[in-house]
């Protein structure tokens, strides 16, 4: 059980979470399994806790559930080793994702060195990864990006085409440069590029694809692929009926009445029609169901002196000018 618990104890440490007991179940009748009953440390005295399970013959943690998936655990773990063939990792942990809050996913961890080199998910009906992201050591790296900006772009275009096997219709809507910031020094980091989803010529807010790419060795370092919602999800466009400064006194009026000491603080930073295409966990989206809103992005003076100042959003419908959402927070 000391052996169990040492693998409980990788994804729930010490400090944090408090184990209330440890008894071995037969619940699962394929299995013998360690259920650990386990609690937030920070967490109410009322609280009971919440069960963990370790498979007693593998020492992994087992989610009820996973045995349903298409991709078993061991076809998750072969196809993990294969994507990334240049890492050579000595252990890699995959664990299932079953929660109603959260799409299932099998993720996983590469480890060399006991030292974490890959993170990332992977859909457990079709095998493939939807997203990643690999550590970069910063000892002897060189202060100065090797790639320029342009070049980088290219590879990460060239990396969503290769793994979608399809051009899909997308608009790289951002990008930028991020070093690599350590107390000791500042060294040369990596690009983001930031790509929408497009239908029906509009772009959404929320599918697509972020790719991070090194700068010094041009490897894709960095992969999220959003493509969740049905083509059939989308309403059919129409010509707005509320125009931008309609939707923009909306918000502003919104606003007004959420904090109406910073009213004259307030000032808008862009309006645009975009598909707002932010659907709950795990649900499938009904027909028609995702709506074309103004996303107007605003700031007042209490946002612009904090650091980083975080813009707030409000949403429009573009036929009806009702406020569909505003998150606007001091």
């Amino acid at each position: 059980v000391l052996f169990r618990s040492a693998s409980l104890r990788q994804d729930y440490p010490a400090p944090v979470y408090t184990l209330i007991s440890v008894n071995e179940t037969d619940v699962f009748a394929d299995r013998t399994l360690y259920e650990f009953t386990i609690k937030q440390v920070n967490i109410s005295q009322d609280s009971a806790g919440f069960s963990v399970f370790i498979d007693a013959k593998t020492g992994e943690i087992y989610t009820p559930g996973q045995e349903n998936a298409k991709i078993t655990v061991d076809k998750a773990k072969n196809i993990v080793v294969e994507a990334f063939p240049l890492l050579h990792p000595d252990r890699v942990r995959v664990r299932y994702i079953n929660s109603p809050d959260s799409e299932r996913a099998w993720v996983f961890t590469m480890f060399r060195d006991n030292t974490t080199i890959l993170t990332g998910a992977m859909d457990p009906e079709t095998g493939q990864i939807y997203s990643f992201t690999r550590s970069i050591p910063w000892e002897g790296r060189q202060a100065d990006p090797l790639l320029d900006i342009d070049a980088a772009q290219k590879i990460a275009d060239r990396y969503i085409f290769d793994k979608n096997s399809a051009t899909l219709p997308l608009n790289m809507s951002e990008a930028q440069y991020n070093p690599l910031r350590f107390p000791q020094k500042t060294v040369a980091g990596h690009y983001v590029f930031i790509y929408n989803r497009i239908v029906q010529g509009i772009p959404c807010e929320k599918d697509g694809f972020t790719i991070s790419v090194d700068s010094i060795t041009g490897e894709v370092i960095g992969y999220n692929r959003r493509w969740n919602s049905p083509d059939s999800a989308f309403s059919v466009t129409v010509d707005p009926l509320i125009t931008r400064s309609g939707a923009t006194f909306a918000v502003l009026k919104k606003a007004q009445e959420t904090y109406p000491a910073s009213v004259d603080g307030l000032s808008i930073i862009s309006a645009e029609i975009i598909w707002k295409d932010h659907q709950s966990q795990g649900g499938i989206p009904r027909p028609g169901s995702i709506p074309l809103a103004w996303k107007v992005v605003f700031t007042d003076e209490v946002i612009r002196a904090k650091q980083p100042p975080v813009p707030a959003v409000g949403w429009v419908d573009t036929q009806t000018g009702a406020i569909l959402d505003i998150n606007y927070q001091h």
